[in-house]
C-alpha cells in the first residue's frame, strides 16, 4: 500500500517537495558570515533567511498536508477496502481450513481402527479420544480436542495445523499414501456434474505438487484424471474434487486399462504445462512491477545528487567571489583551498549522476540481478501418487 502513495507523490510536485526540503539548510549562516562585511549586512542576510525559511516551511506544510491526504484517501481506502474483504471470506476459509482438518484426522483414526467420538456444538465439533495403543505416544493418553471455533473453549485444545494428531495423520499419510493404487471412489450427493456424468467410468489419476519459488511463494496440488476412452477430466477442479471423494481399496479390474502410466506421465506434462503458463503471467506482470520500483529508485538517486550538484555549484560561485574580493595572499590561498575542495566535489558528483544514468550502480546491478533470478526461477513438481480408479 506505501507504492500507491509513493507514487502518487512522484508526480510533477515531487520536485516542489524536494525544493522545498533543500540541501544544507545548517550551512548558509557560516555563508552569510563569510560574505558580510559589518554587522548590518549579517542582520540583513539572517532576516531574509528567515524569510525565506518560512516559505520553506510553508511549501513543506503544503505538501506534508497533501501527503496526509493521499494517506486518509488512497491509502486508507484501500486498506479498508482489503481488510473488508479479508472479514468477508475468512469465516468461509476458516470453516473450509477446519472441515479438512477434521477429514484428515477422521480418515487417519479410522484407517488405523483408533476408537473416537464427536459431538456437535453450535460453532465447533468435539472430537474425543479415548487412551488407546493404536496412536503414538503422547496421543496415545487420549485427548480431547475441538474442530472450529476455539472462542471460550474450556475442554481440550484447538484442532490446528501443528497439532501432534495432525501431524501424525499426515506422516502416516506420507508413508502409506505413496506409489500406485487401484481405489473406488464413491461419489458424494455434493459431487459435481463432471464426475456424476462419469458414473461407472475408469482411468488414471496423478496428483502432482508444484512449488513457485518466484515472486511469489506458493505450493499448488495439480490433480490430473484421464478416463479410459483417452479424455481428460475438465474442469481441473474436477480431478481435485474426485480426490476428496470416500474411495476404498479394489484389486486392478480386468480387463486391464488401455490407458497406460506413461500416457498419462504425458497428459500430466501437457497440464503442467498450462499451469506454468498461467503463473508465468502473473509473475511477469510482478517483474515489471518490480523493474519499475528498482528504475525508480535510481531516478530519486538522481534526483538528490542533482539538488547536491546545484548546491554544490552555488557554493562554487560563492567560493569565486569571495576569491575575486579576497585581500592578501592568506586570505586567496585560503579560497583558493576551498574552490579546489568544491571543484572536485562537483566532479565527484558529475561522475556519479552519469554512473547512474547508465545504471552502472552495484546496487542496482545485483538486484536487477535478483530479479531475473526470481523471474525465471523454474517451478518444481513432485508426484505424490497415482493410482486406477473407478467411479461408483
Amino acid at each position: 500500500m506505501s507504492d500507491v502513495v509513493l507514487h502518487a507523490a512522484r508526480s510533477d510536485r515531487s520536485e516542489e517537495f524536494a525544493t522545498a526540503l533543500g540541501p544544507d539548510f545548517e550551512k548558509q549562516p557560516n555563508r552569510i558570515w563569510d560574505r558580510a562585511r559589518s554587522v548590518g549586512e549579517v542582520e540583513a542576510e539572517l532576516r531574509r533567511l528567515r524569510e525565506s525559511m518560512e516559505e520553506r516551511r510553508q511549501e513543506v506544510e503544503r505538501v506534508r498536508a497533501r501527503t496526509t491526504g493521499l494517506i486518509e484517501t488512497r491509502f486508507d481506502d484501500a486498506v479498508k477496502q482489503v481488510f473488508g474483504q479479508i472479514a468477508e471470506e475468512l469465516p468461509t476459509i476458516l470453516a473450509e481450513l477446519d472441515a479438512d482438518l477434521e477429514r484428515v484426522v477422521i480418515a487417519y483414526l479410522r484407517a488405523n481402527e483408533v476408537p473416537h467420538t464427536v459431538t456437535r456444538q453450535v460453532s465447533r465439533k468435539t472430537l474425543r479420544i479415548p487412551p488407546t495403543v493404536h496412536l503414538p505416544a503422547p496421543l496415545s493418553e487420549g485427548l480431547t480436542v475441538a474442530i472450529g471455533q476455539a472462542k471460550r473453549l474450556e475442554d481440550g485444545e484447538s484442532l490446528h495445523m501443528a497439532h501432534p494428531l495432525v501431524l501424525a495423520a499426515l506422516d502416516e499419510a506420507r508413508t502409506a499414501g505413496s506409489g500406485s493404487f487401484s481405489v473406488r471412489f464413491r461419489l458424494t450427493k455434493n459431487a459435481p456434474a463432471a464426475l456424476r456424468n462419469r458414473s461407472g467410468a475408469r482411468g488414471r489419476l496423478a496428483l502432482t505438487r508444484v512449488s513457485y519459488r518466484g515472486f511469489e511463494r506458493e505450493d499448488r496440488l495439480a490433480a490430473t484424471a484421464v478416463f479410459e476412452d483417452a479424455e481428460v477430466l475438465r474442469p481441473a477442479a474436477a480431478a481435485l474434487e474426485l480426490v476428496r471423494m470416500p474411495c476404498e481399496d479394489i484389486t486392478p479390474p480386468a480387463p486391464a486399462l488401455v490407458l497406460t502410466p506413461a500416457d498419462l506421465d504425458e497428459v500430466v506434462d501437457e497440464e503442467l504445462f498450462f499451469d506454468q503458463t498461467q503463473a508465468t503471467q502473473a509473475e511477469g506482470d510482478a517483474f515489471e512491477k518490480a523493474i519499475d520500483q528498482l528504475d525508480q529508485y535510481m531516478e530519486d538517486r538522481l534526483l538528490v545528487l542533482r539538488r547536491a550538484r546545484e548546491d554544490t555549484s552555488v557554493r562554487l560561485r560563492d567560493a569565486e567571489e569571495k576569491r575575486s574580493a579576497a585581500l592578501g595572499a592568506d586570505a586567496r590561498a585560503k579560497t583558493e583551498g576551498l574552490l579546489r575542495q568544491l571543484e572536485a566535489e562537483l566532479e565527484e558528483l558529475d561522475a556519479n549522476v552519469e554512473r547512474l544514468i547508465a545504471r552502472d550502480d552495484d546496487d542496482y546491478g545485483k538486484w536487477k540481478t535478483h530479479a531475473h533470478k526470481r523471474r525465471y526461477e523454474p517451478p518444481q513438481a513432485e508426484r505424490l501418487f497415482d493410482l486406477e480408479f473407478v467411479i461408483a
